[in-house]
């Protein structure tokens, strides 16, 4: 790339308003929000040496014995501090965990940078190689590419891959660079960044192809993911040789959702993946081989699928498009089952799946979500409500929600009060701010919920959010006595206090 092609883009990414071109597409968060301790487990701070020089930072955080660790890496909000959730998880299940921050994510850790995640890859593996017999990684969307460049710099030492919220570069980059700056600079801008700025060894798609079907990999993605497209993760399943699994969470967004529209089922399905890949525990599966072919109204998809015993299994079979998700759930009863599924558009992918956490009705068979999963996902289905028409304010003002998903809810009820405003209904509006400052936390959780939202969930948490109320009844006019002592009755940090 010559000089003056960088200097148009230094200049380009300088008008879209980012101090450092990497700040364009990186979010991460200097301060920590907690650790390990807080799930009960001791923890060692360390910093990795990098292969070309300098360190990579970390949390250790041992089991008893050196069998097997899951080495994860984090989304791009934040830092690991903000992942302490995925890594209770795997602690749980018996495994060492290493959390890996990546250069420029947390306290004094300098400026963010793609061109180091392949040097903290390279340095958390060989961490782990030391302390572990057998290394999984396990990447949360942005982590998703990370943990597959680790296993494609590293492919002797890695033995499993979970990815959640995974994505193609190309496409992912003119995606994101759409929803930042108008439409007209946006693709050639995401062309000129990718060439200049990202290493073409950071490719998803290259890194599957190094490990030529050798190392299993588990994706998994949320059917309502805007963010990192649930086609997208599709494609790298479809397009995986050897081992792989898709597990497709209905009604579900991107990442932390997974994490709590399937709480329960969520971290049994990650726990088993990784205990029959590094500990040999064997796991029930579905697969599927699959055609399609055009038909009046889209497309027919036509897949065998193969159930390994015992019977009845409860598989769910999906078929993916660009923009859609077919999929129907079956008890099965034997080895080889033939389904047909419908789309609108052409098929991108098919994959079954077995699940562990099932109602059985017959034939067929429901999820069972634990209160929190069916509380978030009934909470998601009133924001888009509120999203697409009259905001359903009773049903808001009645929401009662478990602690863990407090941030989310003040941050619905917030959304819908300016929504209800703006509608022409400031009665309910009003309603919806207090409601929302009785919701909100004291101290924000470890990561916010719903698609795409990054916003720091301090934000969300009674302090910043009693001020931001307050200054909108100002600004629209009303009477601010009700507001006033609704704060003092919480009570709550007023401003200038």
């Amino acid at each position: 790339m010559t000089l003056r092609a960088a200097l148009i883009c230094g200049v380009m990414l300088s008008a879209a308003g980012c101090g450092t071109p990497a700040r364009l597409f990186l979010h991460p968060v200097g301060t920590v929000a907690g650790t390990p301790a807080e799930f009960g487990a001791a923890f060692e701070d360390v910093r990795m040496p990098r292969p070309g020089g300098g360190a990579t930072r970390a949390w250790w955080v041992p089991r008893e014995g050196d069998a097997a660790a899951v080495v994860l890496f984090g989304g791009n909000s934040g830092n690991r501090s903000h992942h302490l959730a995925y890594a209770r998880m795997a602690w749980d299940a018996g495994f060492s965990v290493l959390m890996v921050d990546y250069q420029g994510f947390g306290p004094d850790n300098g400026e963010p940078d793609p061109g180091a995640f392949g040097q903290d890859a390279m340095a958390a593996i060989d961490f782990a190689r030391g302390r572990a017999t057998r290394i999984g990684v396990w990447g949360i969307s942005l982590g998703s590419s990370v943990a597959l460049l680790a296993a494609g710099l590293r492919p002797g030492d890695v033995s499993a891959i979970c990815v959640e919220g995974s994505f193609r570069l190309g496409p992912a980059m003119r995606h994101y660079m759409a929803h930042v700056m108008p439409a007209v600079i946006a693709a050639p801008l995401a062309a000129l960044t990718r060439a200049l700025f990202i290493p073409g060894d950071a490719d998803p798609e290259r890194n599957l192809a190094r490990l030529h079907g050798r190392v299993p990999v588990l994706f998994v993605h949320g059917d309502r993911d805007r963010l990192t497209r649930t086609v997208w993760g599709a494609q790298l399943f479809e397009r995986t040789r050897g081992p792989r699994e898709l597990w497709l969470m209905e009604d579900t967004g991107h990442a932390p959702e997974p994490l709590r529209s399937c709480e329960g089922e969520y971290a049994a399905r990650i726990a088993a993946f990784f205990r029959e890949t590094l500990l040999g525990v064997p796991a029930q599966k579905a697969g599927a081989v699959w055609s399609a072919a055009r038909v009046e109204d889209g497309w027919e998809v036509r897949a065998e699928v193969v159930t390994g015993g015992p019977y009845p299994a409860a598989v769910e079979v999906v078929a993916v498009g660009e923009t859609e998700v077919s999929r129907v759930r079956l008890a099965v009863r034997r080895r080889v089952t033939r389904v047909t599924l419908t789309l609108g558009e052409r098929p991108q992918a098919v994959a079954a799946h077995v699940s562990g956490h099932a109602v059985p009705g017959g034939a067929s068979w429901t999820p069972r979500l634990s209160p929190i999963a069916s509380q978030h996902r009934a909470l998601a289905a009133l924001r888009r409500r509120a999203a697409s028409g009259p905001v359903p304010a009773g049903d808001l003002l009645a929401f009662q929600a478990d602690p863990v998903l407090a941030c989310a809810l003040a941050h619905v009820l917030a959304e819908a009060a300016v929504a209800a405003a703006e509608q022409g209904d400031p009665a309910s509006s009003r309603a919806l701010w207090l409601r929302a400052l009785e919701a909100a936390p004291a101290d924000s959780p470890h990561f916010a919920l719903f698609d795409a939202q990054y916003y720091p969930p301090e934000e969300t948490t009674r302090a910043p959010l009693s001020a931001a109320a307050l200054l909108y009844w100002s600004r629209a006019g009303w009477d601010t006595a009700p507001i006033l002592e609704k704060l003092r009755a919480l009570p709550a940090i007023l401003p200038g206090e």
